[in-house]
């Protein structure tokens, strides 16, 4: 839920980005039957409105990192 500029400085190696303003335009890129992860750089607003959203069109699998993107401890990528 990131913008772009946000998404290529680092992200989660093999993300997807969906801008949470472009987020219902692009529900469709997104498959219900798939778990869903939602991050920020910081815990904020934007993924618990995405959440929120998600649930209400039909996903069960929404996962949102706490503590943001500085809390993986997996791969990343950064530019």
């Amino acid at each position: 839920v990131r913008d772009a500029a946000e998404f290529h400085r680092k992200h989660i190696l093999g993300a997807r980005n969906i801008p949470s303003n472009q987020l219902k335009s692009s529900l469709a890129a997104l498959r219900k039957d798939k778990p869903v992860l939602l991050y920020e750089n910081q815990r904020g607003q934007r993924v618990t409105n995405a959440a929120l959203y998600l649930k209400k069109q039909g996903f069960s699998e929404i996962y949102i990192l706490s503590y943001g993107l500085d809390s993986w401890i997996g791969k990343v990528k950064t530019s």
